[in-house]
């Protein structure tokens, strides 16, 4: 249901090359067509079906929830909502700004039930910064 091994490619500089001639409105479109790419593919959603996506969410955090770090950052996020739900908070970490350091670590704990302590600041960072 969760694709742990799936490389996000929405944020990645090498989506453009030096020699596109698209605008910034263009850049931005291309983005977030693909963050919508990557979001149903780290998900295995087919079709575009979102109204998978509850339920993949829901089993996503059955399968972190004794993540201690995981947790925390699921906090600070939905309290950014005005919420202590953490599964409001994972919900956020699967926003345009968070995904791509959020499935990092994410599928570090899947395969490993460890984070690296470096992929872990990047998102913290991430998140603080919002």
């Amino acid at each position: 249901m969760y694709d742990s091994n799936y490389s996000c490619r929405y944020h990645r500089e090498d989506v453009f090359l030096e020699t596109d001639e698209a605008n910034d409105y263009e850049k931005e479109f291309i983005r977030d067509y693909l963050y919508k790419e990557d979001i149903l593919e780290i998900f295995n959603i087919e079709n575009g079906d979102l109204s998978l996506l509850d339920k993949a969410i829901q089993y996503l955090y059955n399968e972190i929830k004794e993540s201690p770090e995981l947790n925390e950052v699921m906090m600070v996020v939905a309290s950014m909502h005005n919420s202590v739900d953490p599964v409001i908070g994972l919900c956020v970490l699967y926003s345009f700004d968070f995904m791509n350091s959020a499935h990092i670590c994410v599928s570090e704990y899947i395969k490993t039930k460890t984070i690296n302590e470096e992929n872990l600041e990047t998102l913290q960072e991430v998140v603080a910064n919002k």
